[in-house]
């Protein structure tokens, strides 16, 4: 063997040799950039996004490849309120050309998430629009429901939440009618009654013994001079729900007053306290009725039936007392009164059970959080 062929074989072995390091370096490289990637994730799990956060940021800038860690990395910026960030890296992972279908669909969303994030909504619901015409998700058009509320688009809001029921079996027709009462109740407000009129029509074809619905339509009534339909309204969605009771009392003894039409109070108040024995708002009612009768005796008669003796409803006490004294029995109208727990709540009100948002109404979906839940009643304490 020459020198020339021991040198050929020598330099073969050197780049083979060369080759080999390579190789073991970057997959020593490739396996310490994939550690910091998964102890971002074991992080998230321990709920320190501040630390995840930077280990992601590492995992980038040593060049991790992995589309997941670029997007989770977006989405933790834009929850530590630095959107504009997370919007640069999610457009820049939706131009990469290695994107399974899965990978770019997640990117969009995403995309879409931090348009909302910088108040650019409108921007954001085109995003989804795309989305949507190829892939109806749940996660897709659970989105694009939110953003056109946030939008005052509620006609389309109303029509992706009916969607949506199809992809969520948790979302029933009274979440839909819900919250098409939720819009109602809102335009209401507004001065707006012939487009909350629209929405009650809507709800009530969605589900057609909503109470809520049924309340609007007394209010609108009673707003419109119509006494009878009112009192039809009040007495149908009382028989159905007393809890609505303390909503509609001032309206249903106005509508029976100024029909004249006393004795037709008289025997609803008596029925909704022969099947609702104890409710205190009903019982306050029917006496005042019968004080208004001057018929003193029977009206103590109603409160000392339904009210408690050792801790009596406040409101039910002072009403008590005011008969007794109207009697002329101060004693026994001060023996009431020292029995009275002011600290009682009086007033109700609902409460979405996930977020906290108050309402009026007992709704069965909550239009702040987008949950389909139903509100908890609860009593405001008495400011006695």
């Amino acid at each position: 063997m020459n020198i020339k062929t021991v040198l050929l074989i020598i330099f073969a072995i050197a780049v083979l040799l060369l080759i080999f390091l390579l190789l073991f370096q970057k997959k020593r490289k490739g396996i310490a950039r994939r550690s910091k990637y998964i102890d971002a994730l074991y992080s998230l799990i321990d709920g320190d996004l501040v630390k995840a956060s930077k280990l992601l940021t590492a995992a980038v800038k040593h060049g991790e490849t992995d589309t997941s860690a670029y997007l989770l990395l977006g989405d933790l910026l834009r929850e530590q309120g630095e959107a504009e960030k997370a919007l640069q890296i999610h457009m820049g992972l939706s131009v990469r050309k290695d994107l399974n279908p899965e990978e770019s669909l997640k990117v969009q969303v995403s995309m879409a998430d931090d348009f909302a994030s910088l108040g650019r909504i409108e921007k954001a619901s085109k995003t989804l629009e795309q989305l949507a015409k190829k892939n109806k998700s749940k996660e897709i058009l659970y989105r694009l429901h939110t953003y056109y509320h946030r939008l005052n688009d509620y006609e389309r809001s109303a029509e992706v939440l009916k969607e949506l029921s199809k992809y969520d079996k948790e979302i029933t027709r009274k979440n839909i009618a819900s919250y098409l009462i939720s819009i109602a109740d809102d335009l209401y407000e507004r001065g707006e009654t012939d487009k909350s009129k629209e929405f009650i029509d809507r709800a009530l074809k969605v589900d057609k013994n909503c109470p809520s619905a049924i309340l609007f339509l007394g209010k609108i009534a009673m707003e419109e001079h119509d006494i009878v339909k009112a009192s039809k309204m009040w007495e149908k969605l009382l028989n159905s729900d007393i809890g609505y009771f303390e909503d509609v009392k001032s309206y249903l003894e106005t509508s029976f007053y100024e029909g004249g039409d006393f004795d037709a109070l008289e025997e609803m108040l008596g029925k909704l306290i022969d099947r609702n024995y104890g409710n205190i708002s009903v019982a306050i009612a029917l006496a005042s009725f019968y004080d208004k009768k001057g018929e003193v005796n029977k009206a103590i008669e109603v409160l000392e039936d339904n009210t408690e003796h050792d801790h009596p409803d406040p409101r039910a006490a002072s009403k008590l007392a005011e008969l007794y004294i109207e009697k002329g029995d101060g004693r026994k109208a001060l023996e009431v009164l020292r029995r009275v727990d002011f600290d009682r709540g009086v007033k109700p009100s609902y409460t979405c059970p996930n977020c906290g948002y108050r309402s009026s109404l007992p709704l069965n979906y909550c239009s702040n959080c987008f949950k389909p839940v139903s509100f908890e009643r609860s009593y405001e304490k008495s400011k006695t």
